[in-house]
């Protein structure tokens, strides 16, 4: 299937993110985290949406994110709260990837 890409903004080379992996990007004042589970790439705010604390800094279990601060779990695929300490979700990104290149809307 081809993907649109045209509003999106590539942010990575599609090697740089192995099975498995999660790394973060800047797109303007936005941080982002992108995550590569069972070949498909996630991206979520890269801070917690309880406390500032670096996403990417934390534990990455199946397709959830856990903060490194007060280990708050979070889908990666809805951004939606899977364990206290918060009730707030997580924004979360369309991505693409095409012709080798990961891509983001913002």
């Amino acid at each position: 299937m081809t993907q649109n890409v045209q509003d999106m903004v590539r942010v990575l080379d599609s090697d740089a993110l192995g099975e498995g992996q999660m790394t973060s990007v800047n797109v303007g004042e936005e941080e982002i985290a992108l995550y590569r589970v069972e070949g498909v790439i996630y991206a979520t705010s890269n801070i917690c949406s309880h406390a500032y604390a670096i996403m990417t800094e934390g534990y990455l279990d199946g397709d959830c994110i856990e903060c490194p601060l007060h280990q708050a779990l979070f889908s990666i695929k809805t951004g939606e709260p899977i364990d206290a300490p918060t009730d707030k979700a997580l924004p979360i990104f369309a991505t693409a990837e095409h012709d080798g290149g990961i891509y983001v809307r913002v």
